[in-house]
């Protein structure tokens, strides 16, 4: 059965666009590999992440994202079963914030002004639906990060 887990971290500093690049392209090699499909939000030196596949892939991933020292805080926000994958065509979807203005669905307040670490506390559905929002929103290729 599928397994779908959505962090969050901080990075110890802010990450430059060749940094976040070399990270993506190890990234979808290795999810390549594990059969694990997601997508990475950055934003304000903070990320996000939601990661899918098999639960062993998929907490064995998370266990090896705890352990890297270029980032602290690292929360899970959910974890659980699901039916069917978001990001079956996505090995690493990524957006930067920097790079892209963020309009939310109607009805939705923009809860990254606050940063992913104080938003994610209020309400876990959000970052869901948020990244669920920029995949069906964003002109980005799935597996090629925009910068």
């Amino acid at each position: 059965m599928l397994y779908e887990l959505i962090y969050r971290s901080l990075g110890f500093k802010e990450w430059d666009t060749e940094e976040l690049s070399e990270l993506l392209e190890i990234s979808k090699i290795r999810n390549r590999e594990a059969g694990i499909t997601g997508m990475l939000l950055y934003h304000n030196q903070e990320f996000m992440q939601l990661i899918e596949g098999e639960r062993e892939a998929v907490l064995s991933l998370y266990r090896e994202i705890v352990k890297d020292d270029r980032h602290h805080l690292v929360h899970v926000i959910w974890e659980g079963y699901i039916q069917e994958r978001g990001f079956d065509d996505w090995t690493m979807g990524f957006v930067d914030t920097r790079e892209h203005k963020l309009s939310l669905p109607e009805g939705h307040t923009n809860f990254l002004e606050d940063g992913i670490l104080t938003g994610s506390r209020k309400n876990p559905t959000v970052c869901k639906c948020l990244l669920v929002h920029l995949r069906d929103t964003l002109t980005i290729a799935p597996t090629i990060p925009t910068f």
